[in-house]
């Protein structure tokens, strides 16, 4: 997949509304493909600029892997929700 190894137009380090495609090749994705996009790629380039989970932790509290996650970056929060069946992320500013 590799999504976050190329190169970006836009900043993931910045909060704002977007989409992100972590699925550009529109493949089918299996379970745990969608749960590595999710759970690893996804999480660990926000973690990486310093975004912090504030619900969602871990994004293993629930046994529904793909429940919405909220983070706080600086004063701003964040809620991410992820289809696992296209491998779009949608993050949306609520405050």
């Amino acid at each position: 997949m590799g999504f976050f190894r190329k190169k970006q137009e836009d900043d993931l380090s910045l909060p704002r509304n977007r989409r992100l495609d972590l699925n550009p090749s529109r493949q089918e994705l299996e379970w745990i493909e969608a749960v590595n996009l999710w759970e690893d790629e996804y999480w660990s380039i926000h973690n990486q600029h310093g975004w912090k989970t504030i619900k969602g932790k871990g994004f293993r509290e629930t046994s529904d892997r793909f429940t919405p996650v909220h983070w706080k970056v600086g004063e701003v929060t964040v809620i991410a929700e992820f289809d696992s069946r296209s491998g779009i992320v949608t993050e949306r500013v609520i405050g």
